[in-house]
């Protein structure tokens, strides 16, 4: 399309050449002018296409964060069972092993946020 309006400016250019000289001039700066925008629609196109490709590899990296604990039981909290004593970090109460929830204030347990087995 780009080299279409090329070519058609300019032999419209060269064939008013013979008519006036200020026609080809303006002839010529037409072709200029109407090739900018297909330019630019392509530049946009192009910029699209690598926005998707960049939308679909964060889409494959949320679903593999969404993905990533088994034991998830969608509200947000872990269903995983301390494996020693542990302390709550809400009411500081020590819990027994195999627990989940706190038996004093029912905060739940997660090894990324409770201290690990000190209290042996």
């Amino acid at each position: 399309m780009i080299i279409v309006n090329i070519i058609s400016g300019i032999v419209s250019g060269f064939m008013l050449m013979s008519q006036s000289l200020i026609l080809s001039v303006i002839s010529f700066v037409a072709a200029g002018i109407g090739t900018v925008p297909l330019i630019m629609i392509l530049r946009n196109t192009e910029d699209v296409e690598s926005l998707r490709a960049e939308v679909a590899y964060l889409r494959s990296e949320l679903h593999k964060m969404q993905h990533t604990d088994e034991t998830d039981n969608g509200c947000g909290y872990s269903l995983e069972r301390s494996v020693d004593k542990w302390q709550c970090i809400k009411c500081k109460a020590v819990n027994p092993e195999g627990t989940n929830t706190c038996s004093n204030c029912g905060e739940f347990y997660s090894s990324k946020v409770n201290p690990p087995n000190r209290y042996r």
